[in-house]
């Protein structure tokens, strides 16, 4: 074999290399991009389903305030809440805290959070009833660094005694509505929690937890 037919092999060698890393290269980029796009699109029908979520529990919360005492053991609002609020915890996930459709979605599901806890207070007063309603007041802006904790120790205590409900609203979403809410308990910190009307500023830990709700642990 000649230096030039040596030549003329290697340039082919090479050029089929090139070819095939600039298709794997391609091929990746195709992926990625179809990835991308069934994200957004699985993304964009999690939003419309939200959203009809969202104006069906609004509906829902008219009806039954019209007869409280005769919803007032019904779990549906509150299920409905959770499942809400999971779809919205993915959301967050998949776009980010703030991207402007998670915020907006956000600021709704904090206002059906409150319309179910003024439900309930209504049901309260007007059927006599005893139980106790949580808030939850909390920063993810960075700036409260015992909130995450506090969130996993509500959740701890409810699972092990679910008759209370815990409402949870951050503190930077700008609502007049919530924005009523903080100056009605003087929320100037998180974390912050209300029990019944009593308030706790700091970290709230289970043991106090327990006792504010009458509770054991073994409950």
């Amino acid at each position: 074999m000649t230096f030039m037919e040596r030549k003329k092999l290697q340039f082919s060698a090479y050029l089929a290399a090139f070819a095939i890393t600039t298709l794997i290269f391609i091929l990746g980029i195709m992926l990625g991009s179809y990835n991308n796009n069934k994200k957004l699109a699985s993304v964009d029908n999690l939003e419309q389903e939200i959203k009809m979520s969202t104006m069906g529990n609004e509906i829902q919360y008219l009806l039954m305030s019209e007869s409280p005492c005769d919803y007032v053991n019904s779990t549906e609002m509150a299920i409905n809440l959770g499942n809400l609020g999971s779809k919205l915890t993915f959301m967050e996930s998949q776009l980010g805290k703030d991207d402007e459709r998670v915020v907006n979605l956000k600021e709704y599901y904090s206002l059906l959070e409150l319309r179910h806890w003024l439900f309930l207070n209504k049901a309260k007063k007007e059927c006599n009833l005893t139980y106790d309603l949580v808030i939850y007041f909390y920063s993810n802006e960075g700036d409260c660094a015992d909130c995450e904790e506090q969130g996993h120790v509500l959740t701890y205590v409810h699972k092990k005694n679910p008759k209370f409900n815990v409402y949870s609203f951050d503190v930077n979403i700008g609502n007049p509505a919530l924005d009523t809410l903080k100056t009605r308990y003087s929320v100037e910190s998180t974390p912050t929690i209300v029990i019944n009307n009593n308030k706790f500023e700091g970290f709230t830990g289970k043991e106090k937890l327990f006792r504010e709700l009458n509770m054991t642990e073994t409950d």
